[in-house]
């Protein structure tokens, strides 16, 4: 009988911290699920670690391929799957006890829902935490429309695997690190995510996060952002928003790079196409005092 959910985690070097993930999930109360493992090709020991440690756990794939990207990870894993659900994992982030069966309470009240997710917090190895602004949204059904100003879904969320309509992945590298918001977007164009007002995973803040490369990331949203206007059917209102939010996102992550000649010409973008906000605002002020956050 196949399980009711499928976990992908795409790890690429996650040799030390993949086992903690994975027992994250071995813990959760609802049991009903498998583990598929996308090795996308990793230079450590990380099979070593993985066959050695759960050897007898039928309900963990292990599948190593060449390396190509989390997109293309993910989407392999998607093909390899075999339950109704299909959720996307991260290889450093922790799912707390009751997340599967939080998710499964509410699939089962919404009579099979194609998309939905859970909030989750992030939290640095000092023990302190961090909310994204999902913090302070309702619970309830959500479209395309409440993610264009960013992804505060993550890479957490979970789909009907045996919805026809389901968009996989890009699997293109140049977009590796904005694939989520991009995969969110395209599907939730012409449906809906039930977002549950439940904190049940754990991002944990370290330096081997991918969102800690801010030139990186101000690179691939730029390139994310005009693929998605190229192929999504945005009013002219919807373009200009995912624009300035965009150039505003970019101009955090070279502030945050304590890049301020950047960082102020984003700003500067943002406010020509989209007018003041008190994010402007506030950031501007920022820079101009050379206020930068200490780590946490």
């Amino acid at each position: 009988m196949n399980p009711f959910f499928s976990i992908v985690i795409p790890s690429y070097n996650r040799a030390e911290l993949l086992p903690e993930t994975i027992d994250s999930i071995l813990k959760q109360e609802f049991k009903d699920f498998e583990i598929i493992i996308i090795d996308d090709g990793s230079e450590d020991n990380t099979e070593e670690v993985i066959q050695k440690k759960y050897a007898k756990e039928i309900r963990l794939q292990y599948i190593w391929t060449e390396n190509g990207e989390r997109g293309l990870a993910r989407n392999n894993g998607f093909r390899k799957s075999s339950g109704e659900y299909v959720l996307f994992f991260d290889s450093d982030d922790f799912m707390l006890s009751n997340h599967l069966s939080t998710l499964k309470k509410y699939i089962d009240s919404l009579d099979s829902p194609n998309f939905i997710a859970t909030k989750h917090f992030l939290k640095s190895e000092k023990g302190h935490v961090v909310y994204n602004s999902s913090k302070d949204l309702k619970q309830g059904w959500y479209n395309y429309s409440a993610l264009i100003d960013g992804n505060w879904l993550a890479c957490h969320f979970c789909v009907k695997r045996s919805n026809p309509n389901l968009i996989l992945f890009e699997e293109d590298r140049q977009y590796a690190i904005l694939e989520d918001w991009m995969f969110l977007i395209m599907n939730l164009h012409g449906d809906k995510i039930f977002l549950i007002n439940e904190f049940t995973i754990q991002q944990r803040i370290h330096d081997g996060r991918s969102m800690n490369n801010n030139k990186l990331i101000i690179e691939r949203r730029d390139r994310a952002t005009n693929y998605l206007i190229d192929r999504v059917n945005f009013s002219e209102a919807e373009k200009k928003q995912i624009q300035t939010q965009s150039f505003y996102f970019c101009a955090i992550h070279a502030y945050l790079d304590k890049n301020s000649k950047q960082a102020k010409s984003f700003l500067k973008k943002a406010y020509s196409l989209g007018g003041i906000s008190k994010g402007v605002i506030i950031l501007y002020l920022k820079l101009t005092l050379g206020y930068y956050p200490k780590n946490i």
